[in-house]
This record gives structure tokens, C-alpha cells and sequence, in this order.
């Protein structure tokens, strides 16, 4: 049997039958010494794992047709190259309109260029680079400037200097006249003068 924890008497219920004293709270049945407190409830743990796929098991994917991972399918090389080319599609495009843009740009400035030597070759008989070689471009006929219209057609004439395989450009070599055969074409001769410094213009 129990002893009362306040009168030490023998007590078979709930209650002390000598004090009155209620039985059971914190006292041992025989020994007498207080139990420990219980614990205190412990807090639900908030921290969820995430989302763990299960492990690669060597087989086939089923949705994608290959093998996957710990983490999923494999992309295949087909699929990534897709997104290369998808990719690489703006670069192409890009690239085309530049060198288009740059095409016409050169294709411009070469013509301008032409003009520009073909006006002085005409008006003035010599370009920047036969002032400085000291050669003048005449017409043959009559030893005068040919004038600025003409002095663009022969610019454009030498063309054909090309077109023969560049056979025109040497024809100076074996020519009595020295002439090229745009020269020919525009009946102009190119003697020699006195040299001059460069200018982009002839000086007054």
C-alpha cells in the first residue's frame, strides 16, 4: 500500500483516510520523494525537406525516351542543338544586314571616290597621287584638259582595263603612246610634269 505523503499513514484511495490529503500528485507509491515534472511538449519541426526525386535506377525515361537523373531526363543533342540554332538565328540575321549595310557602304564610298579622282583627272589633269608621281592626263588631240564630264568616263572606262584580265593596265608596256586602253577609248595621253607635294586639291 501507499503512504500519505503528509501524515505517513496507509492510504487506499484517492484520498487519505486519517488527513484527507489526495493521493497521487508527484509522490512516489513506497519512497515518497517527488517524480520529475514531465517534459515539455515538444514544437512541430517547420523545416520540410524539399522535393527529393528518387535515384536514377539505370533505365530508360519513359516520357522523353532517355535516360534520366537524379534530377530528370537528360536532354538529348538534338534538343540542345534546337536551342543553339534558335539562338543562332538572330546572330545570322544580324550578320546579313551588316554586311549588306557594309556592302552598299563600300560599294558608295568606291564610287564617290571615282568620281571625286575622275572630276580632277577632267578638270584639273591630275589626281593627288599624279601630283605627287608628277604625271598630268591631256587629251591627245588637242593637249587641254578634257573636262570634268569626260574626266569621269575615262575614270569609269578603266573598268575595262580589268575585264580583259588586266591585260589593259599593261598595255603601256609595249604601247608606242604609252597609252592604257581606257586612254585609248577616251584619245587622252599622260606625259610627264613637274612634282608636287600631296594635296587633296591642286594648289592655285
Amino acid at each position: 500500500m501507499a503512504a500519505c505523503p503528509q501524515c505517513g499513514a496507509e492510504a487506499t484511495g484517492a484520498f487519505c483516510g486519517s488527513c484527507g490529503a489526495a493521493q497521487g500528485q508527484g509522490v512516489a507509491p513506497s519512497q515518497g520523494t517527488p517524480l520529475p515534472p514531465p517534459p515539455p511538449p515538444q514544437a512541430a519541426n517547420p523545416y520540410v525537406p524539399p522535393f527529393s526525386p528518387p535515384p536514377y535506377s539505370g533505365g530508360a525515361n519513359t516520357m522523353m525516351g532517355g535516360p534520366s537523373g537524379a534530377f530528370g531526363s537528360y536532354a538529348s543533342w538534338g534538343t540542345r542543338a534546337m536551342g543553339w540554332l534558335v539562338d543562332l538565328l538572330p546572330i545570322i540575321v544580324l550578320s546579313i544586314v551588316t554586311s549588306l549595310i557594309s556592302s552598299l557602304l563600300n560599294d558608295a564610298v568606291n564610287i564617290a571616290v571615282a568620281i571625286f579622282y575622275g572630276y580632277q583627272v577632267g578638270e584639273f589633269g591630275q589626281t593627288p597621287g599624279m601630283r605627287v608621281a608628277g604625271v598630268k592626263c591631256i587629251s591627245a588631240r588637242d593637249g587641254q584638259n578634257i573636262g570634268a564630264g569626260l574626266g569621269i568616263v575615262r575614270w569609269l572606262a578603266s573598268i575595262l582595263n580589268s575585264l580583259i584580265c588586266f591585260v589593259g593596265w599593261f598595255f603601256p608596256l609595249w604601247d608606242q603612246q604609252r597609252q592604257l586602253l581606257s586612254d585609248k577609248i577616251m584619245s587622252t595621253v599622260v606625259i610627264d610634269v613637274p612634282k608636287q607635294s600631296w594635296s587633296l586639291m591642286p594648289k592655285q
